[in-house]
């Protein structure tokens, strides 16, 4: 339920950025947070 959460947030966040640029910052922000540490 908690991932679900992340990933509705961000999605949330894509659909008011303006540019393209903004989106791919955020996508990369979001792939990093469910991305394992090593």
């Amino acid at each position: 339920e908690e991932f679900a959460q992340y990933c509705l947030a961000a999605l949330s966040a894509a659909s008011s950025l303006r540019s393209k640029a903004a989106v791919r910052r955020l996508v990369t922000l979001t792939l990093a947070g469910v991305r394992p540490v090593d």
